[in-house]
């Protein structure tokens, strides 16, 4: 703990370091002068953002890649290309990523950027290296060795031979794996890089280890960890605890070894470094099997694959080891996981959390509001469904009054019009009568009143007291007949 300590307070300053650097780029970007200055710090920006956010470095890669196409930046187009294939290749997609990086490779040849051709063909072999094609991507790594040799630089040289090293390693071929470490190491030394020499020592060690040196890889790994506190390669360090516990483990020393893979997993865990924590876990897992300490083994093996499953796809296993290569030589200088970040998280939360509990409140508020009117509601609509209960219920009295009251209409109907057709018939039958009885008077009236009126017009004419008196007999006899006929009419008549 003693020696923990240290690193993890120099840990703290260079997360300040890595946020101040984001947001100078970020400070920077608005006061751009020139397309070329602005498509720059976006390039760097999303380099940056690699191990923080792959979308957002996603994302600021094609923002520089539209510019620099739009005003024929070429190198600024390169640089994007070698972003977008970084993160595409992180993310599981290398097809797509090896696509970029050839892109990237041509337009730097192009402009004859010998460092540049290098990275992206470091880059290349990492993605086939996640393929296990190991054969090329050998090849590809001595071709950017090359390249970097003839610019003299030792840097980007110590990191292909351990990226070498590596890849021998990936093929079990420890003995070439040891000698492109030490290659590594040396060129670290006859450049003063020390953090470079920590690290490759650290890589000596677990080819030393992976030989079945245990002794020598351990006398190694001790005199390294004695100097931890004079480095600031966190993720070096990681890697020789955990390779300092399997040696102590291949050693037979169970205390020792779980010492150590405790001290790399805390490390890991203070770093926010999920595959190093998956790494140290599982590691511990295979200790503690190995001695037949099994409930330890399952616990932490349980932690193992919690911690993987929630980094990885469950499906792309073979993606740990990958990103952990990349992680370890792209990009192992910029830690970008800062104690301001997570202070701002922790602020971001609390205010999450405060504007959470008013919204809750509010809701609560307002399903009371709710709950209350709605009480209310069923109130009012209680009396008025009693109300309209009422009202059906006279309607359907009203209904059945009207409904007799129609009976009795139909039945007065029935009857008027049973009335009515007996009358007709009666006056049917009394039209004919009086048909009969003008066909009566015709007849029977016209004959004796006819004489009558003849009679009378000769007795005007006579003058003889005979003739007047036969005249008058004859008078008195129509008359009769006359008088017979009106007492027949009013026969008729009555009946």
């Amino acid at each position: 703990m003693k020696r923990l300590l240290p690193l993890v307070l120099t840990l703290l300053i260079l997360r300040l370091d890595a946020q101040v650097l984001i947001d100078s780029l970020q400070q920077r970007l608005p006061l751009a002068k020139s397309v070329v200055e602005r498509v720059d710090i976006l390039d760097n920006l999303s380099h940056a953002y690699t191990q923080y956010s792959l979308s957002r470095s996603e994302e600021l890669a094609r923002q520089a890649l539209a510019l620099a196409q739009e005003n024929g930046y070429q190198k600024g187009i390169a640089a994007s290309f070698n972003n977008l294939g970084i993160s595409a290749s992180i993310q599981g997609r290398h097809t797509e990523g090896m696509e970029y990086f050839i892109k990237a490779v041509k337009i730097r040849e192009e402009l004859n950027d010998t460092k540049g051709v290098a990275h992206v063909y470091n880059n290349m072999s990492r993605v086939l290296i996640y393929q296990e094609d190991y054969d090329r991507a050998i090849e590809y790594s001595k071709k950017s060795l090359a390249l970097l040799q003839q610019i003299d630089d030792p840097k980007a040289v110590a990191n292909t031979y351990a990226a070498i090293g590596e890849i021998y390693m990936n093929k079990q071929d420890y003995d070439q794996a040891l000698l492109m470490f030490t290659k590594a190491r040396d060129t670290s030394i006859g450049a003063a890089l020390g953090d470079y020499k920590f690290w490759m020592e650290a890589k000596r060690i677990t080819a030393l280890n992976a030989q079945g040196k245990y002794d020598q890889a351990l006398e190694t790994g001790l005199a390294i960890e004695r100097s931890l506190p004079k480095y600031r390669d966190f993720f070096s360090s990681i890697e020789l605890l955990q390779t300092i516990g399997v040696i102590y483990s291949n050693l037979g020393d169970l205390e020792h070894a779980t010492l150590y893979l405790h001290k790399a997993k805390h490390m890991a865990d203070s770093l926010n470094d999920a595959n190093s924590g998956i790494n140290a876990r599982k590691k511990l897992s295979d200790t503690f099997r190995k001695f037949h300490e099994y409930d330890s083994a399952w616990y932490y093996n349980d932690q193992y694959s919690t911690l993987r499953g929630e980094v990885f796809n469950a499906e792309k296993s073979k993606q740990i080891a990958a990103l952990e290569h990349l992680y370890e030589s792209e990009k192992k200088d910029q830690l970008l996981a800062m104690r301001e970040e997570k202070i701002r998280a922790l602020t971001m939360a609390v205010t999450i959390g405060g504007v959470l509990l008013v919204a809750i409140t509010v809701l609560v508020i307002i399903v009371f509001r709710l709950y209350r009117d709605k009480k209310k509601s069923l109130v009012e609509l209680k009396r008025l469904n009693n109300e309209i209960f009422e009202k059906h219920e006279e309607i359907l009295a009203q209904t059945e009054e009207l409904t007799q009251a129609n009976a009795e209409v139909n039945r007065m109907n029935e009857s008027l019009e049973m009335e009515v057709t007996a009358r007709v018939a009666e006056i049917k039958l009394q039209n004919e009568k009086l048909i009969e009885y003008a066909y009566f008077n015709a007849h029977n009236v016209r004959g004796p009143l006819a004489r009558i009126l003849g009679l009378c017009a000769l007795m005007s004419r006579e003058t003889s007291l005979a003739e007047i008196q036969a005249y008058n007999a004859h008078v008195l006899d129509c008359a009769h007949e006359l008088d017979g006929v009106v007492r027949e009419i009013n026969r008729k008549l009555h009946d």
